[in-house]
């Protein structure tokens, strides 16, 4: 028995082997240190492969970086123009605003605390009588009455409203009570009585209209003088009382000082001492600044309290008085003379009553 042996001739076999080679190389290849670039990727006809040769290869060791093409460059950020001074500067800038915000704030909070602080002792101290306070008596009677007005208005404002809300419920009720009237007159039984008493509802109704437009004009003119007149001078009148006793604060702190220099009867001024006077001149100007405010205001809101009051009165008691002796002319020209806009309800009852 003959074994196959490598001198043996076998032409299958050599084959085999060959295609088999091929194939494992074109699965497989070979990893090399070098390797084949081509720069481009193209698809072109048999026809064209025949007459164009073919792209020139560009071979290249790993790492060689000397073919590669010029019209590609690597961007990067230049950091090499500013210098390590500038760079620590802008870095601190930042940090160096945030500091400066902080510390004005805690010596804003720092000052607020300390007047707080004195304002509470100050207002304490006078409470026991422990400490004096500037009074200007004139001021303060002008302040009290204003206080005791501005009671007085409310009170009043409030009982006009509640006169008004039971009076439209007067006028709904008695509208309700002519439309009953009307009802029966048609009913054929007892037409003019019913209709007489109809007509009388619908002619109160209408008046009632007009008293309630005035009321309600009267009321809305009422609470503008509350709610912003006399409040501003009000809110004016509290910036007065606040600085004075910040001023008589710092002013006992003042005096306080005055009198240790003149027992010490010592010439040195400190920073402090400084400080103190600093303060007291500072709240003294403020002190005065809101009087005179205040003063002003006061006469300003006395004239014009006056004035509108007294407008206000002539036409509620005008209204009211041609109401309730039925002087309907009367009533209507108060309306007109004080520019009041009647209600419609009121217009279609006048209407009504031409009209029959």
């Amino acid at each position: 028995m003959i074994s196959p042996t490598s001198s043996s001739f076998n032409p299958t076999t050599t084959s085999s082997r060959d295609n088999y080679n091929n194939t494992s190389s074109r699965l497989h290849p070979t990893i090399t240190s070098d390797f084949i670039e081509h720069p481009q990727h193209s698809y072109i006809s048999l026809s064209d492969a025949k007459q164009s040769p073919l792209p020139p290869l560009n071979l290249r060791r790993q790492g060689d970086t000397s073919s590669i093409s010029n019209d590609r460059h690597l961007s990067l950020p230049d950091i090499t123009g500013g210098t390590g001074s500038t760079l620590a500067t802008m870095a601190s800038t930042p940090a160096k605003f945030l500091l400066t915000r902080t510390a004005s704030t805690i010596e804003t909070l720092k000052q607020w605390s300390k007047t707080t602080f004195k304002c509470t002792k100050q207002v304490i101290n006078e409470k026991l009588g422990k400490s004096s306070r500037t009074v200007d008596e004139e001021l303060e009677q002008q302040i009290e009455q204003l206080r005791d007005l501005k009671r007085h208005y409310e009170s009043m404002l409030s009982t006009t409203q509640k006169m008004a809300v039971h009076f439209s419920n007067l006028i709904t009720t008695q509208q309700m009570l002519r439309d009953s009237f009307d009802i029966q007159q048609k009913s054929g039984e007892l037409v003019d009585e019913f209709g007489n008493n109809a007509n009388v509802q619908r002619l109160l109704a209408a008046n009632g209209e007009q008293l309630l437009s005035a009321m309600n004009f009267f009321i809305s003119t009422l609470h503008t003088l509350i709610t912003k007149t006399i409040e501003d001078t009000m809110n004016t009148v509290k910036l007065y009382e606040t600085s004075r006793i910040e001023y008589d604060a710092y002013r006992n702190d003042y005096e306080l000082l005055i009198a240790n220099k003149i027992t010490n009867v010592s010439s040195s001024s400190s920073a402090s001492e400084e400080i103190i006077r600093r303060n007291y001149q500072q709240h003294k100007e403020r002190y005065e600044k809101f009087k005179a405010d205040a003063t002003v205001k006061l006469k300003f809101l006395d004239e014009n309290k006056t004035k509108v009051m007294k407008k206000q009165l002539v036409l509620f008691n005008n209204a009211v008085t041609s109401y309730f002796s039925g002087n309907q002319h009367a009533l209507a020209a108060t309306i007109k003379q004080f520019s009041i806009k009647p209600t419609s309800n009121t217009t279609d009852a006048e209407n009504g009553d031409e009209k029959k």
